[in-house]
Formats: structure tokens, C-alpha cells, sequence
């Protein structure tokens, strides 16, 4: 029993596992939240989610991105010290953004009237996930897979058993809704701050630390903000140019593919600790590189398969008869994220060398290339041109890459399909 046990609860399964809680408790929260509060509500609830994951992709860049490469390199003595510092750290920008966020309150609030009400909750709730996502990182690069599996399953059980138990003995509101999603962030983080352990707060070495954070993503920083403009340039020209129910359907076909990329996010957070402790040899780090890019195609490869032969019902099933004629939309977002499956590899090559610079480059060829063609794209095949250019865009992103690890003839065999 116990050998079994051992056999199927790896390392592996309990990433996958947490990636499951994290994407199925978000998934179900968002429908109870839409659903009980109706589309003007939801909209206002969704500009909260969109400005999280902005700021969310801001630290993933900055500060645990570069954790995840670094720590693995580091003494025992020297990872504990690092990971203290980097909390007081992250602690000290969380209050910045509070300061920055209180001093927009007091210039906006005439502009936010009747939703100024939802505006400390909003930020409040903004500050506790940031912070939860942050000790997530840092055990889950520790590979303490258990106390990240805790975290994330107190605080998404948490959510969905206060929803549920609030809309069936009193309304859901926006304001309601903001405060429990909010709240049910406080336990998961005590639980996180006890378990890193964080220590003395150093001064010296908090702003040594931020120094060579800058340092080291200052490239990141910028690749995180082009990589949303180039993810969304074109969905806010959907909206714009062809109106708000082409701009709902692309949405509700884009979700079912962020579902899919929660997964691709579970093995990157993996393998890249892993692959920056093998670095010390090319040849190791090619094969793992390689390895990661066989088994995350083999894993999703199947998703995508039932996509394509059952569009229809899939945005039926999610969006009802009205999304039915968009089905098209699954086809072309399933080719685009063949190139996204493809650049898992690049992605550790550039991070584990910490080529940071073509990171940025390659994202900043397709924000131009949105830039410069989305006019033309969607005023000439409308929806269709929308799904072109996101394609063209992931194209351009892989070639880039491959042609600049090419270029760079680092010594090691480098893989990517039909190069080598």
C-alpha cells in the first residue's frame, strides 16, 4: 500500500494537483460570482481579477521568477537567508502599492460613486493574493509540495463553501462578494509566513536584495509588461473595431484555453527550478529541456484533440445557443497554442542562462508586429483576423527565439523541432 501510495503521490502529481485546485476552485468561483450578480456587477468584479493578474505577472517577473533560478544554486545557509530577505522584501512593495493605491482612492472616488464602496476590499483582497501567490512560489521552488498543496486548497475550499453558504441564506453582492474572497486569503498566508520562516529583517540586505532583483529582471519587468500588451493588444481592438459580442465569444474561447494553460504553468513552475540545478552540464540541461517539451506536448496534445472535434458543444455547454456560431474561434486558438506548448523549452533556456534581454526582444517583435497589423487583420477578415494575428504572433516569438539560441552557439545541443 505504502509503495503504491509512493508510486502515484510524486512530486509531479501534487504540482498537478495544486494546478488543479488553483483552476477548477477559480473556475467555479468566477461562474457562482457571475451568475449571482449579473453582467454589470461581474464586469466591475472582472476589471479586479484583470488588475491582479496584471500586478501578479509584474512579481512573477521581478521577484519569484528569479527565486525560482536562483535559490536552487544557493548553500542552505545562504537559501534561508535569501528567502527571508526576499519576504521583508516583497512585504515592503505590498506597502507601496497600498501607499499608491490610498492616494488613487482620494483622487478617484468622485469618478467611482456608487463603486467606490468595493475599492478597499478590491485592493485589500489584490495585496493578500499577491502575497499568498509569493509563499506558493517560494515552497513550491523548495519543493515542499504538501504546504503548497495546503495553501491552495484552504483558501480555494474556503471561497467556494463561504459563497455557497451566503447566496443560499442571504444575496450575494458585489461588495459581499469582494470581502469573502478578500478574507478567505488571510490563513493561507499566516500558514505560508510560518512555514518559510522568515527571520530578522535586515535593512541592508532588503535593499541589497531589491539592487539585485532590478538587476537580474529589469529585462523580465519589461517582457512581462510587452507580454501583456502583445497577449491583449489585439482582443482590445476586437472589442473596439468589431463590437461587444465578438469581443464575449473571443473571451469565452480564450477561458477554456487559460484552463488548459494552468497546466503549462504547473510545469514550467516545476521544471525550472530543476533545470537551473542541472545546469552545471549543457548536454543535461538540453535533455531535460527536451524532455519537458516531449511530455508537456503528450499531455495536452489529447485536450486540444477533443477540442477540435467537439467545438460546437464545448461553447455551447460554456456560453449557450448564442456562442454557438463562433466554434470556428476553438480552431484557431487550438494552432496558436501548439506554438505556445512549443515555446516551453525556449522559456527555460532563456530563463536558466538568464538571457533576459532576448526574453524581453521577442516579446517586443510582437507587440509592434499587433501594432502594426491589427488595423489591417481585423478590418479585412474581422473576427478571423483577430485569431490570425494571434498566431502570427506566437510565430514570431518561437522563430525569434530559435534563431537567437542559434545564433548564440552556447555549446550545447539545443533542441527544438528539426534544428539541432
Amino acid at each position: 500500500m505504502n509503495s503504491l501510495i509512493r508510486r502515484y503521490i510524486t512530486p509531479k502529481t501534487m504540482v498537478l494537483a495544486d494546478q488543479a485546485i488553483i483552476s477548477g476552485g477559480s473556475f467555479i468561483t468566477n461562474v457562482i460570482i457571475a451568475r449571482k450578480l449579473g453582467p454589470a456587477d461581474y464586469g466591475l468584479y472582472s476589471i479586479v481579477v484583470l488588475a491582479q493578474l496584471f500586478i501578479l505577472s509584474l512579481q512573477q517577473a521581478g521577484i519569484t521568477g528569479i527565486y525560482q533560478v536562483i535559490f536552487p544554486k544557493l548553500s542552505q545557509s545562504k537559501r534561508d537567508e535569501y528567502t527571508g530577505t526576499l519576504f521583508y522584501t516583497q512585504c515592503m512593495l505590498l506597502v507601496l502599492l497600498l501607499l499608491i493605491s490610498a492616494i488613487a482612492y482620494v483622487f478617484l472616488s468622485p469618478v467611482l460613486k456608487s463603486s467606490s464602496p468595493i475599492f478597499i476590499p478590491a485592493v485589500s483582497g489584490i495585496l493578500l493574493f499577491l502575497l499568498q501567490d509569493f509563499l506558493r512560489k517560494i515552497l513550491l521552488t523548495q519543493q515542499k509540495f504538501v504546504k503548497t498543496l495546503w495553501i491552495d486548497a484552504i483558501n480555494n475550499l474556503l471561497q467556494l463553501l463561504i459563497l455557497v453558504l451566503w447566496f443560499s441564506f442571504s444575496h450575494l453582492t458585489l461588495l459581499s462578494a469582494c470581502w469573502i474572497i478578500c478574507l478567505t486569503f488571510i490563513i493561507p498566508c499566516i500558514l505560508g509566513i510560518v512555514w518559510i520562516k522568515p527571520g530578522v529583517f535586515l535593512w541592508k540586505d532588503v535593499k541589497s536584495c531589491i539592487a539585485d532583483h532590478f538587476k537580474k529582471a529589469k529585462w523580465l519587468l519589461c517582457s512581462a509588461l510587452l507580454q501583456w500588451g502583445a497577449g491583449n493588444y489585439f482582443i482590445l481592438a476586437a472589442g473596439w473595431w468589431l463590437g461587444p459580442a465578438s469581443l464575449a465569444a473571443l473571451r469565452l474561447s480564450q477561458y477554456i484555453f487559460g484552463l488548459l494553460n494552468v497546466v503549462l504553468q504547473a510545469i514550467e513552475n516545476y521544471a525550472l527550478p530543476i533545470a537551473s540545478a542541472i545546469d552545471t552540464s549543457r548536454g543535461k540541461l538540453a535533455v531535460y529541456a527536451k524532455s519537458v517539451s516531449k511530455k508537456s506536448f503528450l499531455l495536452m496534445l489529447p485536450l486540444l484533440i477533443v477540442i477540435v472535434l467537439f467545438p460546437k458543444y464545448i461553447i455551447q455547454v460554456l456560453g449557450g445557443k448564442a456562442y454557438t456560431d463562433y466554434y470556428y474561434l476553438l480552431y484557431y486558438l487550438s494552432a496558436a497554442y501548439l506554438f505556445v506548448i512549443g515555446t516551453i523549452p525556449l522559456k527555460i533556456f532563456l530563463r536558466v542562462k538568464l538571457l533576459n534581454r532576448a526574453y524581453f526582444t521577442g516579446y517586443l517583435f510582437t507587440v509592434v508586429f499587433s501594432i502594426l497589423s491589427a488595423n489591417f487583420l481585423i478590418k479585412t477578415w474581422q473576427l478571423k483576423g483577430v485569431l490570425v494575428g494571434l498566431i502570427l504572433s506566437q510565430v514570431i516569438l518561437t522563430i525569434y527565439w530559435l534563431v537567437f539560441l542559434f545564433n548564440k552557439k552556447s555549446n550545447y545541443e539545443y533542441y527544438s523541432p528539426g534544428v539541432r
